[in-house]
Order: C-alpha cells, then structure tokens, then sequence
C-alpha cells in the first residue's frame, strides 16, 4: 500500500506504552487490557509501522493499523463524555482507536465463546483470536476457533466466511486483503492452516515488537531481578515463549494444556481445568 509519510518508530513505541498505561488506569475492564506489545505487532504486520494512505477499496485504510472507515466510526461514537477523541490526521493518534478496538474485540470475543454450560468460567481470548478478528471479522474468528476447539480444523476457509459473513460483496472484500492466509491460488486453506500461518505470523511480530520496545523504549522493560539460578523472571518467560512457538502450543493444544496446569502449581488454587492462567504464568517464572 502507499505509504503517506515515514513514521519515527520510537515516538510510535512510546504512543503505544502511553496507550496501554492510559487504558488500564481504570480499572473497570481489567480482564480486557491494552497491551503495548500487541499494538506494535499489530501495526507491524498491518503496514510495517507506517502512515499508509488511504485505500478506498477497503473501506479508506489509512495509517499505521489500516484502520478503516468503519472502525473510526465505531471508536469515535464510543469516545467517553470526558475523553478527548484522537484526530485521525495524527498518525500516532491512530494508536488510541486501534487500543479500543483490541479491548473491544477481546470482550466481544470473550462473550461468544464462553460456553455457559461449561461451568468454568468466562472465555479469555487469546491475541491470536483478537487478530483474526480483526482480519475476518469476530464473527468468522469466534467460528475459526469453535471448529479448532472441536478439532474439525480441516473445514475450509471459505466455508468459515459464507457462514460467518452473509454479504457477498464483504466476503470477496476480505478474500482479496487477507489472500496468503485464506488461500493457496484458487484452492481455499483449511482453518488449521489459517491457523498455523496467522500463528506464525503473530508470532514473530510479537518478538519483532519486543525487541522495539527494547531498542526505542528501554525504561519500559522491567529490571532483571536476581532470583538465584533461575535468572531473571523476564528470562524465565521468553525460555517458555520459544518453548511454545518451536512446539507449536496453544493454550487448547494438549502440551499446552499440560503446561498452563503446571504453572498454576506455584500457586495455591488446585485446578484440573485451564482458567485463566496469567496470574499462574507469573507465578511459575
């Protein structure tokens, strides 16, 4: 896409660590945070962090998310009475849309999938599933990981978007964006395969967005701290982030599974069944 002008990536980094202090400040959707390390992911594979101009083929994408038309609608109708909409001319102001709409997604998301029968409390979207929202639609994303969960991942993508996507017209829209995970030529991909593909992608922009974070905003990075042979905490966890990616894990795969009930071992509730595990990931590292 045609880019309208560079973009510092440092000031972008630092818009996005305001944007996630400035969005969990509250308190009220602390199950549903902002995180600065998605935003940067998010902006990396949209546009690569830069000022896109606008496509009018795809609802006038414009900045460092393609946000479009659409989603600036749905963010400035939602601007609270007190707050202060950002100005969509301000490519870093892009930052504060793009924040509503991860937090926005995570709890339409959590809604469509928690299984009431289930018992075991509220669904807790993973980052995969809130990007493949945001590329096909919640709908569609909610059916993608239904299909995955019931391990029927050989259905076809297009099969996904004719139920999850009535309009035609939108389907083709979102078909010709997001080609490469939806389709190998003329034959469409399996949604294990949309999967695997978005996974690997998400992935490696979210070890690319760290490692911005740490070159163009070192203050943000906790320090080390020195608990024994284990290292550091912040050490721990990226040994158990490259342990997931070269496996292949995700929290509904039976290795990570296994993995997520072992870290709530380092804390004091006894579960057999996988919560939500943030808190135990913590305590483990």
């Amino acid at each position: 896409a045609p880019v309208q002008a560079p973009l510092d990536q440092a000031d972008f980094v630092k818009e996005c660590i305001r944007a996630e202090i400035d969005s969990n400040a509250g308190g009220d959707e602390a199950g549903f945070p902002v995180d600065a390390d998605y935003l940067v992911a998010w902006a990396l594979i949209a546009s690569g962090i830069a000022n896109l101009l606008p496509d009018p083929a795809n609802d006038g994408a414009d900045g460092p998310f393609a946000l479009t038309d659409s989603d600036w609608k749905d963010y400035l109708a939602n601007v609270p009475p007190e707050g202060e909409a950002a100005n969509r001319k301000t490519p870093l102001m892009h930052v504060y849309p793009a924040a509503y709409l991860s937090r926005k997604r995570m709890q339409e998301l959590s809604e469509k999938l928690t299984d009431p029968a289930l018992q075991d409390g509220p669904y807790v979207p993973t980052y995969l599933n809130v990007l493949h929202a945001q590329m096909i639609g919640v709908d569609a994303a909610v059916e993608v990981q239904k299909l995955l969960t019931a391990k029927e991942g050989e259905t076809t993508m297009d099969k996904v978007l004719a139920k999850a996507v009535p309009d035609q017209a939108t389907r083709d829209a979102l078909t010709r964006r997001h080609q490469k995970f939806l389709a190998d030529g003329a034959q469409p991909l399996t949604v294990e395969a949309f999967r695997s593909k978005t996974s690997r992608l998400l992935n490696d922009r979210f070890t690319r967005a760290f490692r911005l974070i740490k070159k163009r905003a070192p203050e943000a990075i906790p320090p080390k701290a020195d608990i024994g042979a284990m290292g550091s905490w912040l050490e721990a966890a990226e040994k158990e982030l490259k342990e997931w990616e070269a496996g292949g894990f995700t929290h509904n795969s039976e290795e990570g599974k296994k993995r997520v009930l072992q870290y709530f071992k380092a804390t004091d509730l006894e579960t057999d069944k996988v919560l939500s595990w943030c808190g135990a990931f913590v305590a483990h590292c």
